[in-house]
């Protein structure tokens, strides 16, 4: 129950903290693990794919001339979404014929090399069509239930933070003398009113 709980918040947290769908995101992550690329590794791509896509428009010339050469145009490549923009970068590096040339200006942008499977993968079915293979699997937990277990999460979360903070003014209060004797009464209080049952 708690890994699902977790899972459910770890999704929510990482497609809001890189700016994509749920669905998406959890596609994505799925066709990355298929291509051999672990999770951690995907996020640390897009989140430099975001901020090399800002830096372009910036006017960074390292990464703008990236695009050009990939024949991508940097306003349309800005308006889409990291995973739209990770299939661009598919469909380019399939479209040079796999070039080397084209697989470091993919890499300019998206901070490292990634596995050319995983492009291929991207670039020849499209996200449409990986997010509904991925669903279809089973592999895709709907947002609505997504949303429950953020929620969820976040109620243990307080609850978890409401008794530490309660015991931690029970260890303090056991630690002054007037304190042991308080809750001594109340514990001896307690024991008492359990006898009377």
């Amino acid at each position: 129950t708690q890994k699902t709980i977790e899972f459910g918040g770890h999704v929510e947290d990482m497609a809001n903290q890189l700016r994509m769908g749920k669905s998406e995101f959890q596609s994505l992550a799925y066709a990355a693990k298929l291509a051999g690329v672990e999770e951690s590794k995907l996020v640390q791509t897009l989140q430099t794919l975001n901020q090399r896509t800002i830096d372009a428009c910036d006017g960074n010339d390292i990464y703008r001339d990236a695009l050009n050469r990939l024949g991508i145009d940097l306003k349309n490549f800005a308006d889409k979404s990291p995973e739209k923009r990770f299939e661009m970068l598919g469909r380019a590096f399939k479209n040079s014929g796999e070039s080397l040339t084209a697989l470091n200006d993919i890499s300019t942008i998206l901070g490292q090399k990634t596995a050319p499977q995983l492009l291929d993968k991207v670039a020849t079915q499209g996200m449409e069509s990986i997010t509904q293979s991925a669903i279809e699997a089973g592999n895709v937990m709907d947002e609505e239930t997504l949303a429950a277990l953020a929620r969820a999460g976040d109620e243990i979360d307080k609850w978890q933070n409401r008794i530490i903070v309660g015991f931690g003014g029970f260890l303090a209060d056991m630690s002054s003398a007037i304190g042991r004797q308080k809750w001594g009464l109340l514990i001896g209080m307690k024991f008492a009113q359990a006898g009377e049952f």
